[in-house]
């Protein structure tokens, strides 16, 4: 096995948000439930979530098939799904607060094909080679590597740093608005009280119903919903200058928990932002 390339033996999925961050469940048996209830093989919390929320199978072909088993629906890659198969690295997202990375069984985590033992060794020797001749580069080269890197370390932090813009969350609350059915001139904070005292589900299930009293009231409960997303949207991107990322991810949280539905840009882009800014794993 080549240095540079390696085959997962099993199917995976790993927790990219929710409780237990990082931790990877290798998919070795035929099925597992997810849910709240303590006897899913892989539980998740918070709001929206089912005690058996979803269902992942092994089929006959191999391949396999996540089926949704909640009334709050499960997302597959920002989709809505009853049942879908999973042929390739997927986003899954269950409840407001959890999502989970599925990558399939044989999915290269580097570039280098694998060709069997006779290739392998073959390859191995190329590699040998080359990180002999790669050392002797390194050990010319460093000094100035190192200044150059302690040089521009600013340049390169600025550049890495903007997992979440005020540019985008305007440019998202926007297209909030119109997913909502209200245009982009309403993006000013509700004057109205009615509805500010409203809990965040209960708007959730006005905004759903779509039956309103009168064109102000939907005005009304729609500006409410989007700014309170942008206020948690916004609230994430200063933490994100502060490089408190755990109390960002808690923004972004909250507020994909005031629409709870992938499909809403707002949410969308905060589910995005989370992988987005989630500590690189080390290897």
């Amino acid at each position: 096995m080549s240095m540079f390339g390696k085959k997962n033996k099993y199917a995976r999925l790993e927790v990219a948000a929710g409780d237990n961050v990082g931790k990877v469940y290798q998919l070795k048996k035929g099925e597992y439930s997810i849910g709240t209830h303590k006897k899913c093989n892989i539980k998740i919390v918070g709001d929206y979530a089912s005690e058996l929320h979803a269902v992942i199978k092994l089929n006959a072909d191999g391949c396999w098939t996540l089926t949704n088993n909640s009334p709050n629906g499960t997302y597959v890659n920002q989709q809505n799904v009853d049942s879908v198969e999973l042929a390739e690295v997927s986003t899954i997202q269950v409840g407001v607060e959890n999502s989970l990375d599925f990558t399939p069984k044989h999915h290269k985590t580097g570039s280098v094909k694998d060709a069997g033992d006779e290739s392998d060794e073959s390859e191995s020797k190329k590699t040998n080679k080359w990180v002999w001749i790669g050392g002797a580069i390194v050990m010319v080269y460093l000094p100035a590597f190192a200044y150059l890197q302690n040089y521009v370390g600013d340049i390169v932090e600025r550049t890495d740093k903007p997992a979440i813009t005020l540019t985008a969350i305007e440019k998202v609350s926007e297209e909030s608005f119109k997913f909502l059915g209200g245009t982009s001139d309403e993006g000013e904070q509700p004057k109205i009280s009615e509805f500010q005292n409203q809990t965040s589900r209960d708007l959730y299930e006005m905004a759903l119903s779509d039956e309103f009293r009168s064109e102000d009231e939907k005005r009304e409960i729609i500006g409410t919903i989007v700014f309170r997303t942008k206020a948690h949207l916004t609230t994430a991107y200063h933490y994100v200058q502060m490089d408190l990322n755990e109390k960002a991810t808690q923004s972004l949280r909250s507020a994909i928990s005031v629409y709870p539905d992938h499909r809403f840009p707002a949410s969308r882009y905060a589910a995005q932002t989370i992988t987005a800014i989630k500590p690189k794993e080390v290897e």
